[in-house]
């Protein structure tokens, strides 16, 4: 004769991998309650665009990742921290191609 299925175990062993799954997103979650709640006393700034624009391009001069610039009237988005011309490195994302001229 066969043995029971062993329920608690089965829940048991569930139960760690679940609380394993969900641990980035608990994480997440605790990491956007805590800016909310700076955001509301007024100790963190909200995002903007004025934030991260750099205005034009400069050769030798470093980038964060986010920044925006503009290049030959063009606005790149720096994609890791850089100092990479933006039209020819993979370290941009062109986000408005300007007109030509």
């Amino acid at each position: 004769m066969s043995k029971p299925f062993d329920w608690k175990k089965f829940i048991d062993g569930l139960h760690v991998h679940l609380v394993e799954a969900f641990k980035p997103i608990n994480q997440r979650h605790r990491d956007l309650e805590a800016r909310i709640a700076a955001l509301e006393r007024g100790e963190a700034k909200a995002f903007s665009l004025v934030d991260v624009y750099r205005g034009g391009w400069q050769p030798n001069h470093d980038y964060e990742k986010g920044s925006i610039a503009t290049f030959s009237g063009s606005l790149y988005l720096a994609l890791c921290d850089t100092d990479a011309r933006p039209a020819n490195s993979s370290d941009w994302r062109m986000i408005v191609r300007g007109t030509s001229q």
